[in-house]
């Protein structure tokens, strides 16, 4: 999901209580790292990921380290009964 901080009010983004997973190509033109940095400083304990000498193409591209990132974040979330 992206979400646009010129559209998404930041009020409501603090609302996020669910574990979130940020991930962004350290290489992106598209959407900005500023962006994920505000949303990863808005956000209670999300997860970060920054994918290295890629752009929002990576899952695509590189998708070893996109599932390993899935399944990582799956994992240390998971609620087991």
């Amino acid at each position: 999901m992206y979400i646009d901080l010129d559209e998404f009010p930041r009020d409501r983004i603090k609302e996020i209580a669910l574990p979130y997973l940020i991930i962004q190509g350290d290489s992106e033109g598209s959407f900005p790292m500023e962006n994920e940095v505000e949303i990863h400083n808005l956000i209670k304990d999300p997860d970060l990921a920054i994918a290295p000498n890629s752009n929002h193409l990576f899952p695509v591209r590189i998708i070893d380290l996109f599932m390993a990132l899935i399944a990582d974040f799956l994992e240390l979330h998971a609620k087991y009964d």
